[in-house]
């Protein structure tokens, strides 16, 4: 039988936003099975260039002892942490002092869209980290590199 959709011209790719609406002749029932593929997500390098500079930090600045902390309370305790957002598939987060000192490295490995990578704020030696304006350079292979700074806070 011909299919409804053949008369339909041209063919859009799929771009950001956009939503998929599916129709049925009957209503599904618990026995029924959808199955469906979508391909054509790309990565793009150029454009990675330009939203390499989309990377921020939240909570900034983290305030310790808010109410933002119960968000992420895990076996009867409050998990401090940050999040970095919007990074590229790979990449390696450096963060550093004010005074230049490396406090500790993250490796991020994701091909989700809007990639987010956490910290705990602890140091590579393990204690949590001083109050104050840390310092964080994103590396990605091929993209350069992105700085930034976020604050902690009492």
């Amino acid at each position: 039988h011909k299919n409804p959709f053949d008369s339909l011209a041209p063919v859009i790719p799929p771009s950001p936003g956009d939503i998929y609406l599916f129709k049925t002749e009957r209503n599904p029932t618990r026995h029924d099975t959808l199955r469906f593929t979508v391909e054509g997500g790309d990565w793009s390098r150029d454009r990675a260039k330009e939203e390499i500079r989309d990377i921020y930090v939240v909570p900034d600045p983290y305030v310790v002892g808010t109410d933002f902390e119960s968000i992420y309370e895990l076996a009867g305790y409050s998990q401090r942490r940050v999040d970095f957002v919007n990074l590229p598939p790979r990449a390696t987060i450096s963060i550093f002092t004010a005074s230049g000192k490396l406090v500790t490295r993250i490796e991020h490995e994701s091909d989700v869209d809007f990639g987010r990578a956490s910290w705990d704020l602890t140091s590579e030696d393990g204690p949590e980290v001083a109050f104050g304006i840390y310092f964080f350079v994103v590396e990605t292979e091929g993209l350069g590199a992105y700085r930034g700074k976020f604050a902690v806070i009492k």
